[in-house]
């Protein structure tokens, strides 16, 4: 019976649940439904299932039958006697075998044969172990079950007393117990008929087992398999729905990563249950669409302030000044030359420009050009202001004039001063909302009336400081 042992020592070094499983094997030698759904437990326990409060019962040396000595000198059941409150057993029964050759048992139905069989099958070792020790129905007693055994080993007597819910003796192991039950797990349960060795239906019993285990655990998986949801088309561009479309290729710690129930969804969820709950949730929606589009108008308005002082117009500004003294320069050469026909002072000055441009438009309107050009030949024969006839110096120095308007350099210098009058308007026409406007702020942005005064004079230094810089360069065109 050695195959016992040698399927012990090599369960040693499994798993938990092939243990159990081979305790129950031999123990039982057929696995109910119950068996199998608890070795699925084990295995899930195993496997890192922490719900699982099953505990596995592995097989040592109790659940085998005890190795007999090669000398011949094996154990001997010598007596069996005061059962306890087991089946209608008289308490102080007493069943003695012979030492030498065969007992034989016999007695009229109902004397307690098949009674102290079960407890001999239950107590040693068997084939069918699986059996329950009826109490007393007649005489109904609250004690427990207990028995009396004699054995003889190595010629020496041992007494063992077994008591309910105790196990027995590993001496007992090494008698073995055949009745009508043990000999219907042969004939009946294991077909064909064949010579097996003693033991080795326990392996093709534990292969059969694992079988079962899987097809357990595939039935279970298989009830997790479902059809993945399909989101709402209204979110398929959200961040979330891209990534919930790969969901099948990420790792389980990627998944856990992003379901993370954070402090900022916490919140979220609080805000969205206080609207669902308000007595009137659309009007709340509605005014807090009406409160988003004041807030987009109140950052729209800030944004066009802070454009007017970002990098992009502080470099027009300076290219400005930079255009108007390379440009101005070159006015003053033109001027310079024409002192010697100026007889006006402040010529080429805004002033002397508009004396100019009344005269031309005069003599379009009085017929005294030819409605284009000016001067014309027309203009050039009189005054167009006093109507007197015009020398040949003075038609040369309005012919000098009219060449001296309509120079690039002119034309340059004007559009400069047309820019930077636009840049005054548009700086001096720059009003900051006042903080009466923006109190609905206060109530969402923390020290924003702090921030606001801060901002607001910040504006109005860059502001100031900006017209005077474009002041300083009219100084210089209206000089």
């Amino acid at each position: 019976m050695s195959i016992y042992q040698d399927i012990l020592n090599w369960s040693q070094s499994r798993q938990l649940f092939i243990q159990d499983a081979l305790r129950r094997l031999i123990t039982s030698t057929v696995l109910t439904q119950t068996d199998i759904d608890e070795l699925v437990q084990l295995v899930k326990k195993e496997c890192g299932d922490t719900s699982v409060a099953l505990n596995a019962i592995p097989l040592d040396n109790t659940h085998i039958p005890t190795t007999t000595v090669i000398s011949g000198n094996y154990p001997k059941l010598i007596s069996l006697s005061n059962p306890i409150n087991i089946s209608a057993l008289h308490n102080q029964g007493n069943l003695q075998f012979s030492s030498l050759g065969l007992t034989v048992v016999y007695g009229k139905n109902g004397s307690g044969k098949s009674s102290y069989s079960r407890i001999l099958r239950k107590l040693c070792w068997s084939r069918n172990p699986s059996v329950e020790l009826k109490k007393n129905v007649f005489n109904p007693s609250p004690s427990l079950q207990k028995v009396d055994f004699v054995l003889e080993n190595n010629s020496s007597n041992l007494t063992f007393s077994w008591t309910e819910s105790s196990p027995s003796d590993p001496i007992l192991h090494s008698i073995f117990v055949f009745d009508n039950d043990c000999g219907d797990i042969y004939i009946n349960n294991e077909n064909p008929t064949e010579y097996k060795p003693v033991g080795i239906d326990v392996l093709e019993k534990l292969i059969i087992t694992f079988g079962n285990i899987s097809q357990t655990l595939g039935s279970s998986i298989v009830s997790y398999n479902t059809q993945k949801p399909i989101l709402p088309q209204n979110l398929a561009q959200t961040n979330i729905a891209q990534w919930y479309g790969t969901i099948e290729n990420l790792q389980r710690t990627d998944v856990d990563s992003q379901i993370q129930f954070n402090q900022t969804n916490i919140d979220r969820k609080r805000e969205l249950t206080n609207l669902t709950a308000a007595q009137n949730p659309q009007q709340n929606v509605t005014n807090l669409t009406n409160q988003r589009t004041r807030i987009n108008g109140y950052i729209h308005q800030i944004a066009q302030i802070e454009a007017l002082f970002n990098e992009q117009n502080i470099n027009e500004l300076i290219a400005n000044r930079n255009t108007f003294e390379s440009v101005n320069g070159a006015y003053q050469i033109a001027t310079t030359e024409l002192q010697s026909i100026n007889t006006l002072e402040g010529f080429g000055t805004n002033p002397w420009r508009t004396l100019w441009e009344t005269a031309k438009n005069y003599a379009h309107s009085s017929n005294l050009s030819d409605g284009q050009n000016f001067p014309s030949l027309v203009s050039l024969e009189k005054c167009v202001l006093c109507q007197q006839e015009l020398d040949e110096n003075a038609q040369q120095r309005l012919t000098t004039f009219s060449r001296f308007v309509l120079n690039d350099v002119s034309t340059q210098l004007n559009s400069i001063n047309t820019a930077i009058q636009e840049k005054i308007n548009v700086y001096n026409s720059l009003i900051v909302p006042p903080i009466e406007n923006l109190t609905e702020l206060e109530q969402l942005i923390p020290n924003f009336r702090g921030n606001y005064n801060e901002f607001y004079d910040s504006v109005a230094i860059l502001r100031n400081s900006i017209i005077a810089y474009c002041l300083f360069l009219c100084r210089w065109l209206f000089r």
